[in-house]
This record gives C-alpha cells, sequence and structure tokens, in this order.
C-alpha cells in the first residue's frame, strides 16, 4: 500500500510538472504568434490612418474611409477585420484592427483562439520646423492660395535694402553658397521662432542659375502644375515666413509653399515669382500658424 500511495504521489507531481511545462510552453509559443500578429496589426493600423489623413485634408470624408480600407487591405487586413472612423473635429482619422487567432499549444489547456486588436489615429498638423527650406523669406500678407507673389525682388529693394535673401548655413557666406541652397535647399533644421540674417545684394547670375535647374529637374508626366504636381517636385520652393526685417534679422513664423511656372530675369529683373500652394512635408509638428504647409503625424 505504501508503494502505492508513493507512485499515486509520483504520478501526481509529473502530471503538475507536465502541466506547468506546457504552460511555460504556451505562453513561448502562442504569446511568441500572438505578439507578431499584434505587430503587424500595429503597423497596418498605423500607414493606413495616415493614409486616410492625408486624403481626408484634401478629398473629404468618404475618401479618406476608402483610402485608409484600401491601404489596410493591402497589408494583409480582410475588410471584416478592420474600423475606419473620421472625426471631423479633429481632422483625423482613426483605424482599429482586429484578428481571431488559432493557438497552438494552449489548445491542450482549452484555450483554443484568442482575439488580438491595435488601433491607430493620424491626422494634418501644422510644421514647426523642417529641413530643406530655401533662402527665401517673405513677410506675410494674407497670401491667397493658386496667387502669384514675389519671393524676391529685382530693382527696389525693400526695407534694410532687402532683395528677399536670408543667409541659411554658414553666415556670411558667398552667392555660390546662396545658388547651392536656392537650388537643392537648406539641410540644416529651421525652427519658428529661430532669427535668421538678411543676405544683401541682388544676385541675380545665381538666382536665375539655381531656379533654371529647379525648373528643369521637373521631368515629371505629366508636367506638374501648381493645382497637381508631385510630392518634393523640384518646382516646389519652401519659404521662410517671417517678420519684417529689424536690424539685419527676421523672425521664422512658418513655412509657405510656392510652386515655379517661370524663370528669372537678369539684372533688375530678377525676380522669383511662385504661386502660393498647399503642400505636405517631412517635419516636426505642433500647434502653430497655418501657412500652407502640413505633415501627418500618428496621434495615438
Amino acid at each position: 500500500m505504501k508503494r502505492e500511495r508513493e507512485q499515486g504521489g509520483v504520478a501526481v507531481i509529473v502530471l503538475v510538472a507536465m502541466a506547468v511545462m506546457l504552460g511555460f510552453g504556451a505562453v513561448v509559443v502562442d504569446g511568441g504568434m500572438l505578439y507578431l500578429t499584434q505587430t503587424r496589426l500595429q503597423s497596418a493600423a498605423d500607414v493606413a490612418a495616415l493614409a486616410g489623413a492625408r486624403v481626408l485634408a484634401t478629398q473629404g470624408a468618404a475618401a479618406a474611409v476608402t483610402q485608409a480600407t484600401s491601404v489596410a487591405q493591402a497589408n494583409g487586413l480582410s475588410a471584416d477585420q478592420i474600423e475606419v472612423t473620421v472625426h471631423l473635429a479633429t481632422q483625423s482619422v482613426a483605424v482599429s484592427a482586429r484578428r481571431l487567432v488559432r493557438l497552438g499549444l494552449a489548445r491542450m489547456l482549452n484555450h483554443s483562439e484568442a482575439l488580438v486588436g491595435a488601433s491607430a489615429a493620424a491626422a494634418a498638423q501644422s510644421v514647426t520646423a523642417l529641413r530643406g527650406a530655401v533662402p527665401l523669406g517673405v513677410v506675410w500678407r494674407d497670401f491667397v492660395f493658386g496667387q502669384v507673389y514675389d519671393l524676391k525682388v529685382g530693382g527696389g529693394a525693400g526695407e534694410e535694402g532687402w532683395y528677399g535673401a536670408l543667409d541659411l548655413g554658414v553666415h556670411g557666406g558667398g552667392a555660390s553658397e546662396y545658388r547651392e541652397h536656392l537650388t537643392h535647399g537648406w539641410a540644416g533644421l529651421v525652427s519658428i521662432g529661430d532669427d535668421v540674417p538678411l543676405k544683401s545684394g541682388n544676385m541675380s547670375g545665381p538666382t536665375r542659375q539655381a531656379i533654371g535647374s529647379r525648373l528643369d529637374g521637373c521631368t515629371h508626366v505629366p508636367t506638374c502644375t501648381f493645382t497637381q504636381f508631385v510630392p518634393n517636385c523640384s518646382r516646389l520652393l519652401i519659404v521662410l515666413v517671417v517678420t519684417p526685417p529689424h536690424n539685419g534679422v527676421v523672425e521664422v513664423l512658418g513655412f509657405a509653399g510656392f510652386f515655379i511656372e517661370s524663370l528669372p530675369g537678369d539684372g533688375n529683373q530678377s525676380f522669383i515669382r511662385g504661386r502660393f500652394v498647399e503642400f505636405v512635408v517631412e517635419g516636426e509638428a505642433g500647434s502653430a500658424s497655418f501657412y500652407g504647409a502640413r505633415t501627418f503625424n500618428l496621434i495615438r
């Protein structure tokens, strides 16, 4: 009897140990599978929300839902696994994703499946800092989208003898630096509140060369126009919106986009003119006045 009791006790211990080991195995195997599924769902929800928010800003709520759904499906989700909601008050798009996952080892512990979910929301926000701005500044004058404005003048310089150019990069850099930054944009970060020195002189030749390079750089088909242009098109100038000059500097208030349509002239005709447009850019987002530049970020 004693031997039987001992054997029975050992059997119980073995069964308990097997259950514990099975539980650990389920945590490792099924837990890893659930984590991987949740990561994929989160990624799909993130990109779908961002895609929907971009469309909401220009095409409205119905198009935003369609776009977010399409992107989610392209990332492996079926229509019954996603829910897209548009919040007009915050101009945001929210995406919820869910998937029922069949478990492996956990089925032996009477758990056959688990529901995994993820959610994301994205919205358009004003830009507070960015890279790629050109060395030009405009004083805000209630610009109207689609209208043509002077970004740099030739003859008849404005206040403090300023033609509209700014000294981005190395302070006191020459005309060649100005031409480089006007052609390709400045790689440095410009933020709202920065003080930027004025750049003196007309610099007719470098201006014409830089804008000519930008016009030649747009080889898109169909040809870009101010109403429809490829993101990051070379004909789009990201210009600093600034305060009136004072003691040789201006303060950055925000960022505006202007679409170039023609080559500047020479000498006193060295005007850079562009149409004021809305555009999307990679940059830091925050609470700031809107001057046409938007960035899209996940807000949860």
